[in-house]
């Protein structure tokens, strides 16, 4: 709940800067008749208004401080939920459930080895779902199919993911004084890939309450004990 709540204060924060960039933006047309737009850094002809240069402290501000947050509780909820893995993964194993002989640290890693944890981490879940069905007097010799909230948490998570870091990336890039030396971004385009981002965060609040659903209905299964894994 925390880190979504995060998740909306730094998709608020970037709103707040796509406003300010968007009266910017105003502004510069309306100071250079006919120019159409011009770089992000470059001074007008006209004094750019006292309110518009004071908005941009408190847009500087309220980003750096939504960073932070965002930073601290997806730390918090990373080793949460990895520590969660790891209990998990040791249980299944000591029960003798048929899973991969990965060690409950391997389980951990493969959730941060780039590449590798496109696909992994969810090869970890399903094998979870499998192992709380098994194992267990009268089981099925087969565990149900994975529920659609692991399918839809992994299939938003991913391409969010990626998106976020490519234009993330990118608006650091473009924010930077090498950047700024190699292209002069316009108003517009800053609000562009502002605007992508938001997108990108937002998706990573749909695929957090899926991965939530997905835990819960993990640990709904006949075997899983909490107090065990933890």
């Amino acid at each position: 709940m925390l880190t979504s709540l995060s998740i909306l204060l730094f998709a608020a924060a970037l709103a707040y800067e796509v406003s300010w960039l968007s009266d910017m933006q105003e502004w510069q047309q309306r100071s250079r008749p006919g120019g159409g737009l011009i770089a992000y850094d470059t001074a007008g002809t006209q004094m750019i208004p006292q309110e518009l240069i004071e908005r941009e402290g408190s847009v500087y501000q309220l980003m750096r401080a939504a960073t932070g947050w965002l930073s601290a509780a997806l730390v918090v909820t990373t080793i949460l939920l990895l520590r969660w893995v790891h209990g998990a993964w040791r249980d299944a194993l000591n029960r003798g459930v048929r899973v991969p002989t990965w060690s409950p640290y391997w389980a951990v890693a493969w959730w941060v080895v780039p590449f590798v944890n496109l696909w992994m981490p969810l090869r970890v879940m399903s094998w979870l779902w499998r192992a709380g069905h098994l194992g267990i007097d009268g089981a099925p010799l087969e565990a149900p199919g994975r529920p659609f909230v692991m399918w839809a948490w992994w299939l938003v998570t991913v391409p969010a993911t990626f998106i976020f870091g490519l234009f993330w990336g990118f608006r650091r890039s473009l924010n930077s004084e090498s950047g700024a030396e190699v292209f002069h971004p316009t108003f517009q385009l800053l609000i562009l890939v502002d605007q992508i981002t938001i997108a990108a965060v937002v998706g990573w609040v749909v695929a957090g309450v899926f991965l939530w659903l997905t835990i819960r209905r993990v640990m709904r299964s006949p075997r899983w004990d909490l107090d065990r894994i933890l």
